[in-house]
């Protein structure tokens, strides 16, 4: 621990290299020692912005890159990525920010040695044997995943080897070789004990893959292979990896009562709700499209792919799930619902709207002919007839109300009913001027004027709307004891303006740092000053400043790390020319904003030493008073 005095302020500094504290978050620890050197490594061989594009689709804005937040709900993009300084920050609801590290820990929900163990891998840089002694979870996930690849791999070579079987109904399908290699398709062989031998070579292989549902435990002891001549479609996560696996029958020698589909059970690797088939291998298209065509099977998606529209997902034969519809506006901010026309269909598409409309993504309806799907679509009438129908959708909204005026009774009863159906479509949307827009499609699609709406909306959600005005009342009555809170707008603008200069331009933290012992009792922020401090005592003895990744780790209060991230992920219209001028600019406003603090102080001391009728302690305070008010004349900037 060290500590610096500058005038009446001292400031201690925590010299201890802690990984952990910013980065692992709260719970986690390490398995094994990995050096600071190797996560310094790790960091400097990753690209913040490469890793990132592969969640969300960035734009280039300034010195930064822009999108939209994944961690809270948006409209307006707020999440910025700074190249130079390899970090991240959201200056909109959720404050979110950090380096490479805490982004993936965020996103993909992993802890800190998960990430780096990842990285580590990608970029071939051998960690500590004893950094990669994983914790019992860790090994298991591992195991898993080489099972499921040695199962992919195995189902691959048998389809290989299946011509006579599965060649026909491939060529039926119109699935290509290049179909087959994109999803690698496989086949599980007419068997019950393939895959068993191909595993069996260990007992932990065979129970790994009973855990992940690829093999079944028999009645009498020993195992079966779950998979039987099945066409295979291999399941993966973001990463690539696989997590699971569907199965279609094919053949003829089918026994009765066979399931014409069959599905790895949900595993310590695989939830069905928070994976999207087919999204690992369209994600750039979709990114690109900016827009995903939502379908309900595996042969859906094939079908699609094969006849060119490679922007698709499947939901696994579910209805889509919050954790599915997030994934999804990682990289679009529109889905096109393309289900079946039977009931289950407008099922999933209601579900569709209704998570879209809450979690802020844009949803459209594409309806199919009655008695289609999108794999006979495609196969009967070619990809012109769908994508007429893709041409044809209508928006959400537009689409629930003409399904509810469909069955609902004519006239005013009618349309009375379809607004009440609406309403818990409209409920959950938070954003007042969206929702207004919603309002006003669903009042013009009816033709009755949007007060009807809004009435039935307000009188729905009456006792919610009078919870949350005691809950925002009582929280305006609460006294605000902290000037320097988490609104933005409660720091000093040219405070925070002091440390962006000092973080960007070498020459205007070389001149702070001769003045430091003046500035630092200026400050009117805490965090401000400290993060100020930090960075002087360190240029003062090493001549440089640790890169914004290094420093936060020195920094235990939350706040003064998000000050940190917010400040320095700023792109403020300051060149290197400008840099000095703004400088002095600053250093009189905080000045001045120094002796208003300094004049009140002693206004109040005065009206107190002359009540007490205290005439030396009065003399000296009047002293004091006019040395402010000489010095306030001598600022231009008041």
């Amino acid at each position: 621990m060290l500590s610096r005095k500058f005038g009446i302020l001292t400031i201690h500094f925590d010299t201890e290299h802690s990984i952990g504290k910013e980065t692992i978050g709260k719970g986690s620890t390490l398995a094994g020692h990995i050096p600071p050197e190797v996560i310094a490594e790790i960091r400097n061989r990753t690209n913040i912005v490469e890793v990132v594009s592969n969640f969300l689709t960035l734009k280039r804005v300034g010195r930064n890159y822009v999108a939209l937040c994944p961690f809270h709900q948006e409209k307006t993009p707020s999440f910025h990525v700074n190249e130079e300084r390899q970090i991240y920050y959201c200056f909109g609801a959720c404050k979110e920010g950090g380096d490479v590290f805490k982004f993936l820990m965020k996103i993909e929900g992993q802890e800190f040695y998960e990430v780096v163990r990842e990285l580590a891998r990608k970029h071939q840089i051998p960690l500590p044997r004893e950094a990669t002694r994983s914790r019992k979870g860790e090994e298991r996930k591992e195991r898993g995943y080489r099972i499921n690849t040695m199962a992919a791999a195995f189902f691959q070579q048998a389809l290989a080897q299946a011509h006579e079987r599965v060649g026909p109904y491939l060529e039926r399908r119109g699935i290509s070789k290049e179909t087959v290699e994109r999803f690698a398709l496989g086949y599980a062989p007419q068997s019950w004990e393939a895959l068993t031998r191909h595993l069996s070579r260990s007992r932990e292989g065979i129970e790994t893959a009973r855990e992940l549902g690829l093999v079944v435990a028999g009645r009498k002891g020993g195992h079966y292979d779950r998979f039987r001549g099945r066409l295979i479609f291999p399941i993966h996560d973001l990463y690539g990896r696989v997590v699971a696996f569907g199965g279609r029958i094919v053949g003829k020698d089918v026994p009765e009562n066979t399931p014409k589909y069959l599905n790895s059970p949900e595993s310590f690797l695989y939830r069905k709700g928070e994976v999207l088939y087919g999204l690992y291998q369209a994600r750039e298209e979709i990114r690109q499209r900016q827009e995903a065509i939502v379908v309900e099977g595996y042969l859906d998606l094939i079908a699609l792919f094969t006849f060119g529209f490679r922007n698709a997902v499947a939901t696994l034969g579910t209805a889509l799930t919050p954790a599915q519809v997030g994934l999804l506006k990682r990289f679009t901010p529109r889905i096109v619902t393309l289900f079946d026309g039977d009931a289950a269909g407008e099922k999933a598409t209601r579900r569709a709207i209704e998570l879209g409309l809450e979690l802020g993504l844009e949803v459209e309806v594409a309806r199919l002919p009655p008695g289609e799907d999108p794999d006979s679509l495609l196969h009967g009438r070619g990809a012109e007839a769908l994508e007429a129908a893709l041409s044809a959708r209508s928006p959400a909204l537009t689409h629930l109300v003409e399904e509810s005026l469909a069955t609902a009774p004519a006239g005013a009863p009618g349309k009375a009913r379809v607004v009440r159906e609406l309403i818990p479509f409209l409920r959950p949307v938070r954003d007042p001027i969206e929702l207004s827009i919603h309002i006003g499609k669903v009042a013009d699609a009816l033709g009755i004027d949007e007060i009807f709406v809004r009435r039935c909306l307000m009188e729905e959600k009456g006792h919610r709307r009078g919870a949350e005005q005691r809950r925002k009342a009582e929280q305006r009555e609460k006294p605000q004891t902290d000037p320097t809170g988490k609104g933005e707008g409660s720091l000093p603008i040219a405070e925070e303006t002091l440390l962006y200069l000092a973080l960007s331009f070498t020459d205007t933290l070389e001149a702070l740092t001769e003045k430091a012992e003046e500035v630092l009792p200026w400050m009117s922020a805490p965090p401000l000053r400290e993060l100020l401090a930090h960075m002087v005592e360190q240029w003062q003895q090493e001549g440089r400043i640790s890169p914004v990744t290094e420093m936060i780790e020195h920094f235990k209060e939350e706040r003064t790390r998000d000050l940190l991230l917010r400040i320095s992920t700023q792109d403020r219209a300051i060149t290197a020319d400008q840099a000095m001028q703004a400088l002095h600019e600053c250093l009189a406003r905080i000045e001045a904003g120094y002796l208003r603090r300094q004049e009140k102080r002693l206004q109040r001391s005065i009206r107190a030493a002359e009540a007490a009728q205290d005439g030396e302690t009065m003399a000296t305070l009047l002293q004091e008073f006019h040395e402010i008010i000489r010095r306030k004349q001598k600022i231009s900037i008041l």
